[in-house]
């Protein structure tokens, strides 16, 4: 869920591990759960990279399920 909303956003886990000092391993987890075990870090710092809040990542990765 994690990686598809980085690509819906032309972004790597690469460059968020970078812009957030997250470890490329925990963001392979993160990548591996379901959106309902999403810690709401992930969420915040996926909108900070992108430029938009937590709420509206939470949002769009909802959308991916419907």
């Amino acid at each position: 869920m994690l990686d598809t909303y980085l690509k819906n956003h032309n972004t790597t886990r690469y460059q968020l591990s970078k812009a957030s000092g997250i470890t490329a391993s925990t963001l392979q987890r993160w990548s591996e759960m379901p959106l309902d075990k999403l810690p709401v870090r992930a969420l915040r710092v996926a909108g900070e990279l992108v430029g938009c809040d937590a709420w509206e990542v939470l949002k769009e990765m909802q959308s991916y399920d419907a």
